[in-house]
């Protein structure tokens, strides 16, 4: 039979490594939730370029009868359409013509819970340039203070809009109320397409 004393040198041996390896185990622990916590030194690979999608609102999305006096009619397919971009751009912004006053409650009837479109810009966002000769509204896209013009977008049925910057702009037939214009689905395709080509070359 052991000793008393020799149980007792055993039981103070064992405690000493029980709290050792407690010790060690906590010390792990804290190890590894600090790994996990600490950002990477590698810096992540964007999957894309960052595209901005802007769209004119009379004529393009909409018609509004009699200078403004009547409800707006909406284009075919606009719901829809509208809900694709947002999927598809990082932003999308509406710059139009229109004043405020005027144009807010109806891109409110287009986006009422304010998710679509990031930014509104109205006339006074607008330049007046001469183009051969003749005053022309102008939407100048460097107001939006994008780093990279080459992939915002403008979709207007006005091509002189977009004269300062052309390689943004994406034409589109104007809208006067036909129910069976398709143009927003193939300006849809068009957009989607060239955002996913994008992503695959980067």
């Amino acid at each position: 039979m052991m000793s008393r004393s020799t149980i007792a040198w055993v039981v103070a041996v064992l405690v000493i490594c029980t709290v050792i390896m407690a010790y060690v185990s906590m010390r792990t622990k804290e190890a590894s939730a600090a790994a996990a916590a600490a950002p990477s030194s590698a810096p992540r690979k964007k999957t894309r370029h960052r595209w901005v999608l802007v769209l004119d609102l009379d004529e393009t999305l909409v018609h509004t009868p009699n200078e403004g006096r009547a409800d707006p009619i909406e284009r075919p397919f606009v719901r829809e359409f509208l809900r694709r971009v947002a999927e598809t751009f990082d932003e999308v912004v509406v710059f139009t013509a229109g004043t405020k006053e005027y144009a807010s409650p109806v891109l409110d009837g287009l986006d009422p819970e304010r998710r679509i479109f990031g930014r509104r810009l109205y006339r006074e966002s607008c330049s007046i340039v001469e183009l051969a000769g003749v005053l022309s509204v102008v939407k100048d896209l460097r107001r939006l203070g994008e780093a990279d013009l080459s992939r915002v977008r403008l979709v207007d049925n006005t091509p002189s809009t977009y004269a300062l910057q052309p390689a943004s702009g994406v034409p589109i037939s104007s809208f006067y109320g036909d129910p069976s214009d398709r143009a927003l689905v193939e300006t849809l395709a068009r957009l989607v397409s060239e955002v996913a080509m994008d992503g695959r070359s980067s």
